[in-house]
């Protein structure tokens, strides 16, 4: 299965980005045993991770344009991290354009890439799905700048 699922985001990044990929990054989902909603309102957690991931494959660019294709929706989006706005239309495309501002704000200098998305973190079911895309999206943000990211 993992194999059938690398081979078809490796065909998606030749189809919509050409050429080859140079970065792979991949972030687990993750469930809290005890203290549900808690872990940003003081509280104790127990957080773990779980067998479902976003995977992302990558290939820097020379500018700051950022080009993300969705396998799981079947859409692109592109955004500059000289002028990161909010995107209404393609609505997963604000996780990856928050990494970058926030990033930036932290003095992180970016710089673009390609990249091609796919995950099996099942979607609003309490698996951190969008927690997963941006823990995997800051980890292609460090690898495509060069960075070293605590």
């Amino acid at each position: 299965m993992l194999d059938q699922k690398f081979n078809q985001l490796f065909a998606t990044f030749e189809k919509h980005m050409g050429g080859k990929p140079t970065i792979i990054a991949r972030a687990p989902g993750r469930v809290n045993l005890i203290g549900e909603h808690t872990d940003y309102n003081d509280g104790f957690v127990f957080p773990i991770a779980i067998d479902r991931y976003i995977r992302v494959m990558a290939r820097p660019r020379d500018d700051r344009q950022v080009k993300i294709y969705s396998l799981d929706f079947d859409s692109q989006s592109e955004f500059s991290l000289d002028n990161i706005q909010h995107d209404n239309e393609n609505t997963w495309s604000n996780y990856p354009r928050g990494v970058a501002f926030h990033l930036q704000e932290e003095g992180y200098s970016l710089r673009g890439f390609d990249a091609v998305f796919t995950g099996d973190v099942p979607l609003e079911a309490g698996l951190s799905s969008s927690a997963a895309v941006e823990v995997a999206m800051a980890m292609t943000f460090e690898k495509a700048s060069h960075l070293e990211i605590d």
